[in-house]
């Protein structure tokens, strides 16, 4: 009798367990943001050349979420962090302009808001969207034979990524980027390659890069003229590779955000 409580009180309380992990789910897949304005832009006060890409999510808390003169296709690039040829979907997406400012709920991480960005657009745009996967002809990117050489980021680097280029007069590019994982690194590779680039080092963390090459080895970016008497600048993988880095040509797999469904009005607020 006493064998039969146990089991009994065993599964009970395993069920109690079950209960709470699906309680837990549940709250964390409906966090949201606690208030939401969201309206389309006055054409009239946008900047001129506005991208409409809002700024990085920063890494510090904040309580409000203030997005202007920003497009769907820029949301999403920080809903999923990912990037403009990563989205399949209509042309207006990255046309019509907004305005969003959005209250971020108490205790909430910074890591937490692109979840919470991803709600919004579910729910005020009626935004429906899916992944496809596929393979394609690109780089692989990958610890060469000599080693990593990487900078590993400072916490008050990480707190305030940042990402710059310069030309110098031998029409070598000088990119900087600070705070960055590997993963993020190949996307950057990717845009200034014009081919796709995945991350196989299997090296985490964020790291302070600094990519000087020559403008001709970069298919994705434009291209600079050199004066007569400058030398010639390292090609992009020979930069790399003073990095500890380096690029193989390989099948890599290409993810694409479909969005399959949107309202270019958004819903009351």
């Amino acid at each position: 009798m006493a064998a039969k409580t146990t089991k009994f009180a065993a599964m009970a309380y395993f069920a109690i367990l079950v209960a709470c992990a699906v309680v837990g789910q549940g709250r964390a897949q409906s966090l949201a943001f606690e208030a939401a304005s969201v309206k389309l832009s006055d054409d009239q006060q946008r900047q001129p050349g506005a991208t409409g890409v809002p700024p990085r999510i920063p890494a510090e808390r904040q309580r409000t979420l203030i997005y202007t003169h920003v497009t769907l296709m820029g949301v999403l690039i920080r809903a999923y962090s990912i990037s403009p040829s990563e989205v399949v979907g209509p042309s207006w997406l990255g046309e019509k302009f907004y305005d969003i400012v959005a209250k971020v709920p108490p205790g909430a991480s910074p890591t937490q808001i692109p979840a919470m960005l991803q709600g919004l657009l579910a729910e005020r745009f009626r935004m429906q969207v899916r992944w496809t996967d596929q393979q394609k002809a690109g780089h692989a990117l990958v610890v060469a034979k000599s080693g990593p050489k990487l900078t590993e980021s400072t916490p008050d680097h990480i707190l305030k990524p940042r990402e710059s280029y310069s030309v110098s007069r031998d029409a070598s590019i000088k990119f900087e980027f600070r705070a960055i994982t590997l993963a993020d690194f190949a996307k950057s590779l990717t845009k200034l390659l014009g081919q796709p680039v995945a991350d196989e080092t299997e090296i985490e963390g964020m790291f302070d890069i600094s990519l000087e090459c020559s403008s001709d080895s970069l298919p994705g970016f434009q291209k600079m003229s050199a004066t007569e008497d400058a030398k010639p600048a390292p090609s992009v993988v020979s930069a790399l590779r003073g990095l500890g880095l380096d690029l193989v040509s390989a099948k890599v797999p290409v993810r694409r955000l479909v969005v399959d469904s949107a309202s270019a009005v958004p819903a009351e607020n």
